[in-house]
């Protein structure tokens, strides 16, 4: 149906079922003939699946014989089948499994990723988790009078990775991490269940105190971008990573990773190209040497920028608002994805009905004189609606968005006033060549996302915010939202709207 949401990425697909049966990417390129670096592509979203050659036949294979616990058959039943069991032939769950494979992404890229991992982790309006009582790690230490420990290759990479930040952990301290590194990310994407510790360890770092001043590889390709970032989101949500970017431009060609904890230890890397294999990983920790290291993060952070601010809305709710004007402004084409029309388009009388206060009339007349100065510039605003169930509706459930505007103060909208707001939306439309309404079901109705030349606003109900203005990142949103309103604007809106109206008029049975 017109409403049935949006199908996961390929690389989401064969990320889930690696996941399942704890499969690293080594293991299914020797099962499938396939080169590791290859898998780790396709999962990344760097690759696609291949359509003329065997992998998705030889994968569901190895799928359906390696699902043997009920645990995992659970999982798979609830992801493939919305939980009807599974067929108990392995030929028959064989096709099935090939068929969820091969289905066609829902237009979808690494931007479409980046958001269903964010909706994902605050739809339900919990915390992200900071690690810990997670998965226990090894607890190794690195003598103290080691001037350096040498770890070859990724799997060594892994190996140092675990022994520095389980060093951190053990301290009991407050630590301060530096991290940055343009090299290969294989040695975290190609294991699974390192990547786990891995992330339970940093959390555990930031629940106890602890900030992390990660600087991102501008060099890698969007797709690679956005698969770091997703990785990194549920602890950014923390609030105890501060993330940068470099603006100059490099070649690409020698890399370099540098992680320091500041007074403790230092792990430090290089390599050419992709050409890991092999490559020394230098664990130091004599404090001179990890101080000389701190230097050279600092004169590399010298020359970087933000690379998105983080934001928790309670708090602060005047700075999300600035972003929001910060978005909102230019003669451009601005995109607004959400599950309700903006509050610029919100008549008062409709607000006054559902009793909005002064910080919600402040919220829409922003919203409102944005939109006028756009328009009258000659500019666009397109805005997508993933509307919400009518049931959800009529309990109540579903609050006015604003950039800015706490969940406290947000009021919830009653069929009645949705009805209107989206009347008033409509008649807007009719009047303005630049206004323009959009119905998809490929963004999460969870979030608010803003895009134009300005920069991008990532919203959700937790509520947190994201600003942002690196231009590799705000392209790709403001592609994919371009990419989703031109597949799904081919639609009646009128007549789905219509639809929609009649559904929420309807009385439950």
């Amino acid at each position: 149906t017109q409403w049935e949401v949006a199908p996961i990425m390929v690389s989401d697909r064969l990320n889930f079922l690696m996941d399942v049966t704890n499969t690293q990417n080594s293991a299914l390129g020797r099962a499938l003939s396939f080169d590791q670096s290859y898998i780790s592509k396709i999962r990344s979203g760097k690759r696609k699946m291949p359509r003329k050659q065997p992998f998705i036949e030889r994968a569901s294979a190895y799928f359906a014989r390696n699902l043997g616990s009920e645990y995992q058959k659970k999982a798979v039943s609830d992801e493939v089948l919305k939980g009807r069991p599974l067929p108990e032939n392995r030929e028959q769950l064989q096709r099935l499994l090939a068929e969820y494979l091969a289905s066609e992404d829902g237009g979808s890229d690494s931007a479409a990723a980046l958001l269903r991992g964010f909706s994902a982790l605050t739809a339900d309006g919990a915390e992200a988790r900071t690690g810990e009582g997670s998965e226990s790690v090894r607890a190794q230490r690195v003598p103290a009078s080691a001037a350096a420990l040498p770890f070859y290759g990724d799997a060594g990479k892994r190996e140092a990775v675990e022994l520095f930040l389980s060093r951190l952990c053990d301290t009991g301290e407050t630590q301060t991490l530096l991290l940055y590194s343009d090299e290969s990310m294989a040695w975290l994407v190609d294991d699974p269940a390192f990547a786990r510790r891995w992330a339970a360890l940093l959390g555990r770092i930031i629940a106890r105190g602890g900030c992390i001043r990660l600087i991102h590889s501008m060099r890698r390709d969007v797709s690679e971008l956005m698969e770091a970032v997703r990785k990194w989101m549920p602890l950014y949500l923390t609030g105890g990573i501060e993330a940068y970017y470099c603006p100059r431009l490099r070649d690409g060609l020698y890399r370099r990773s540098l992680f320091v904890a500041r007074g403790t230890a230092a792990l430090v890397s290089s390599s050419v190209g992709e050409q890991t294999g092999g490559m020394v990983n230098l664990l130091f920790t004599e404090k001179a040497v990890v101080d000389a290291f701190e230097t050279e993060f600092w004169n590399y952070f010298a020359l970087c920028r933000p690379l998105m601010r983080f934001y928790r809305v309670e708090a602060d709710a005047m700075r999300v608002a600035a972003e929001f004007r910060r978005v909102s402004e230019g003669a451009g084409t601005l995109y607004a994805a959400s599950a309700v029309p903006s509050p610029a388009t919100l008549p008062r009388a409709v607000l006054a009905s559902l009793g909005g206060a002064a910080e919600v009339e402040k919220r829409r007349a922003e919203a409102a004189a944005a939109l006028r100065a756009r328009l009258a510039a000659g500019g666009r605003v397109v805005e997508i609606l993933n509307l919400p169930a009518p049931e959800s509706v009529r309990r109540g459930e579903v609050p006015l968005y604003a950039p800015g505007l706490t969940a406290s103060a947000a009021p919830r909208y009653s069929p009645g006033a949705l009805a209107k707001h989206i009347a008033a939306a409509r008649q807007l439309s009719s009047r303005e060549e630049g206004y323009r309404r959009v119905l998809s079901r490929q963004v999460p109705p969870e979030l608010l996302l803003m895009a134009s030349e300005e920069g991008a606003l990532l919203c959700s109900p937790l509520p947190v915010a994201f600003g942002m203005e690196e231009q590799t990142i705000c392209a790709a949103l403001l592609e994919y939202l371009a990419r989703v309103a031109g597949e799904d604007g081919r639609r009646s809106t009128d007549r789905l709207l219509a639809e929609y109206l009649q559904s929420l008029e309807e009385k439950p049975e």
